[in-house]
């Protein structure tokens, strides 16, 4: 929301007949659209998902592997800075830590790659399949994998942590931080477990 209390919305175009669509950035003042940018074309193939993250807006385009990043975005008139990178594989998922973002190859391998210059940063790999990935304040990475439960990367090998007696599932989808340091798994059943960070 801007400070005159319009809003930057996402859409796109799409011209009868034809197989792409542009994506835009719409200037909307609570009543009518009054400014649009074209931010991406799409081909056959591509699919995408959106995410915003420290002020910035993300386009992954996952199955082509490439992720666009749009930043200091303007309001009047519509403006951006556009930077973008390109992973050596297509990925399934992504996320964010305090200084990277990550993708998730179709491999299984975790691709690290800082936040400001988009240069690789590191990769995890291993006998696993992970699905989301978190780094805490010590810098650990914990990984939640669909086969193997929930994994712990420290600057030594990934160490498995020991889940609850009666746990219906290894499979966590989701990892984050608790303020305290605590770090909180989701299980694909519904499960949460907590360990201390």
């Amino acid at each position: 929301k801007n400070d005159d209390g319009s809003l930057i919305k996402l859409g796109y175009t799409h011209k009868p007949g034809e197989i792409t669509h542009d994506f835009k950035l719409y200037r909307f003042d609570g009543k009518r659209y009054t400014d649009s940018i074209t931010v991406l074309r799409s081909r056959p193939g591509d699919i995408f998902s959106y995410a915003i993250n420290e002020r910035n807006f993300y386009i992954f385009n996952e199955a082509k592997g490439w992720c666009y990043i749009y930043s200091d975005i303007k309001d009047r008139p519509l403006s951006f800075k556009i930077n973008y990178t390109r992973a050596p594989e297509p990925y399934s998922s992504y996320g964010f830590t305090s200084d990277s973002f990550y993708l998730i190859g179709f491999s299984g391998k975790i691709l690290f790659y800082d936040k400001k210059s988009l240069k690789p940063k590191y990769h995890i790999q291993g006998n696993y399949m992970p699905n989301s990935a978190y780094k805490d304040h010590k810098g650990n990475i914990w990984i939640g994998t669909i086969d193997k439960g929930l994994l712990c990367y420290e600057d030594n090998p990934v160490k498995k942590i020991s889940l609850p007696a009666g746990l219906n599932s290894s499979n966590f989808l989701s990892v984050a931080c608790k303020p305290d340091g605590s770090i909180l798994a989701g299980s694909f059943y519904g499960n949460i477990i907590e360990s201390k960070g």
